[in-house]
């Protein structure tokens, strides 16, 4: 991932069914807030009912849609915690602006469906129900993420880009194929001391949780021996009844890094959302990188230590299946050398969303189009002016890009200067 495998996962996801084409798609706005505080809602899901288009609201809780089609449409609004809400839109235009205020819901609900009341039990089906739960048929998947690298204020690098992802289905284990649209990115060539920042393929392929479910570290059938899970109850999201599941380790194992939580539709059995981290006391446990990749470090001097690391990822009914939604990755990052003398903090971040979803052309892609999965995708950077975006909906930033990357190069010249 970054930093040679720097991001474990990531960022933000929202999927789409083809719909009729439009010559210019109307670009919806807005911002979606708590109903009390008025405070602003992250990783909120806004999607238009019966297309499967969609985004998500950043950290400010601001989002950017661009629908595709005409006439009346309704927006789904919801957010874990939250009562979801439906808008109707009719007369659409070039654009759109709305404000949304959603209610909080009752919280956990003390039903609890006797059948599968164990946590673990209720896992084990989900897993179980994944061929059931989720899209059986090859399917593309278009997607957009932004990354960004900070140590402290200061941004060190950052890049987005828009891609294909074709999935075999959930139901195959091929592994997916990444074809690459369109790339922007810049890194701070000084202060990064020459570290590679960046996204592979089978790192973008890996947020993908269900997909990959026999490898994941809590949920394969290792991890669900080696963690503890407990039922919380029952609490509504996105419109569903859905089991809320926390899990911790059982012991203090080296190989036992994490805790958080899980929800399961408590109808279907389907994984809703996943939260997990590494947890304060195992963050000891945690090593960066491979055995190999490790030597390759040492002889560098280069040290690299774990300091913190979150995933969380959502997935969205699409029809009656499911599928990956949004990511968000977190990662802090302890870098340090001797021999180049530095020693600091660096704070990574992965916003991944998945703005439509094709299920008609079920060609895999030709051996021409596709990205290798160990190739770092910022290093195809395409050189994009700054309207890139606007025919595409992507996660609406919570900071100025341009301006960002217009800082970076800027002392990048500086520094080629005194070099």
């Amino acid at each position: 991932m970054i930093f040679k495998r720097f991001y474990g996962l990531i960022i933000l996801l929202v999927l789409a069914y083809p719909t009729c084409a439009q010559n210019r798609p109307v670009v919806i706005t807005g911002k979606v807030l708590d109903s009390i505080g008025h405070v602003p809602l992250e990783s909120a899901s806004i999607l238009i009912i019966g297309s499967g288009q969609g985004t998500t609201t950043n950290r400010n809780g601001e989002f950017d849609l661009k629908a595709n089609g005409s006439g009346k449409i309704e927006l789904q609004i919801s957010s874990l915690g939250y009562k979801t809400q439906a808008i109707p839109l009719s007369s659409l235009k070039d654009s759109v602006q709305i404000r949304i205020l959603l209610s909080r819901s009752a919280g956990l609900l003390k039903e609890v469906v006797i059948t599968h009341r164990s946590p673990l039990l209720i896992i084990q089906k989900a897993i179980q129900n994944i061929p059931n739960c989720y899209l059986s048929v090859p399917h593309t998947l278009n997607g957009f993420y932004r990354t960004f690298t900070r140590k402290q204020s200061e941004y060190l690098q950052v890049s987005e880009a828009v891609f294909d992802v074709y999935n075999y289905s959930y139901v195959k284990r091929k592994n997916n194929q990444l074809r690459l649209i369109k790339m922007r990115s810049v890194i701070d060539d000084q202060a990064t001391h020459g570290l590679d920042i960046g996204m592979k393929p089978k790192e973008v392929f890996e947020l993908d949780i269900v997909k990959k479910i026999s490898h994941n570290p809590i949920f394969n059938k290792e991890g669900l021996r080696k963690h503890h899970f407990e039922l919380e109850g029952i609490e509504y999201y996105q419109g569903h009844k859905a089991y809320k599941i926390t899990f911790y380790p059982k012991e203090k194992l080296k190989d036992v890094l994490y805790e958080g939580k899980v929800w399961i539709d408590s109808a279907t059995y389907a994984f809703m959302a996943f939260d997990y981290k590494i947890s304060n006391e195992n963050l000891q446990f945690s090593h960066f990188g491979n055995a190999v990749e490790r030597m390759m470090m040492n002889i560098a001097d280069v040290r690299i230590f774990n300091k913190g690391e979150r995933l969380q990822t959502t997935y969205r009914e699409i029809g009656s299946k499911w599928i990956l939604s949004t990511a968000i990755y977190n990662n802090t990052l302890g870098l340090s050398s001797k021999k180049k003398k530095y020693n600091f903090d660096a704070n990574v971040r992965v916003n991944y969303l998945t703005t439509n979803v094709d299920t008609l052309h079920q060609t895999p892609f030709t051996n021409k189009e596709i990205l290798g999965n160990n190739k770092l995708i910022e290093f195809q950077d395409t050189g994009v002016p700054g309207d890139f975006w606007k025919d595409y909906t992507i996660i609406f930033p919570d900071f100025d890009v341009d301006r960002v990357g217009a800082e970076i190069k800027v002392r990048n010249e500086k520094f080629k200067t005194r070099h």
